[in-house]
Parts: C-alpha cells; structure tokens; sequence
C-alpha cells in the first residue's frame, strides 16, 4: 500500500449524538484502543457496504471498517490517517485497500 491510498481498517462502530457521525474503537498494532468520530460516509458494515443512517442501533456497537489514508507503509504496520483528522498505526493485517466505484459525472444541460 503506498502513501495516500485508500484504505479500510477493522473497527467496532457506534451511534454518537449527531445523525451523521459515528463513533469507531480500533485496536493499534501494539493493541492498544484508539478511539475517533467519523462522518458516516466512512463508516462501512463487515461485508464493506456502507453504514445505514438508522445504524447501528442505539447503544450497541458493530464490527466494521471506518476509511482512512496510509501515511505511511512499514510492512506489517501501517499509519493510516483517520476521519477525525489523528492517525493511528496498526497492522496490515488489520487492512485493506478501498474501492471505490467513481459516480458517473453529473453535467448540466444548457439547452432550452
């Protein structure tokens, strides 16, 4: 993985106060919890299709992924970029490369 790709990174996911937002615990590579927020368009189900807005539910948390950015590559660990603007290093095995599909591009008739 090189330097600004996409990534996703195992997670456990919560509601927090705000409708879109979203809570995620990650274990680092040295097992420790880092602990953030995230818009909820980076907030990703086990089986990568995104979060639902009524997701998950009040109080419970989710096995998941939450999207960041490699900093950094050093083989089995990995500094990622987080969502809430920290970083956190954990191990790749712990990652994995986003894809996203690109939305077809939205143009604007001037014809009458």
């Amino acid at each position: 993985m090189n330097a600004g790709q996409p990534v996703l990174v195992q997670c456990k996911i919560s509601r927090s106060a705000f409708s879109g937002e979203r809570g995620f615990w990650l274990t680092t590579a040295v097992g420790e919890e880092y602990v953030g927020m995230a818009p909820v368009g980076y907030c990703y189900r086990a089986d990568r299709t995104p979060v639902g807005p009524d997701e998950p539910a009040e109080g419970k948390r989710i096995s998941g992924f939450v999207a960041g950015r490699v900093v950094a590559n050093g083989g089995d660990v990995i500094t990622v970029a987080t969502p809430d603007g920290g970083a956190a290093q954990v191990s790749s095995k712990r990652t994995e490369v986003l894809i996203r599909e690109e939305a077809e591009p939205r143009y604007v008739s001037f014809r009458s």
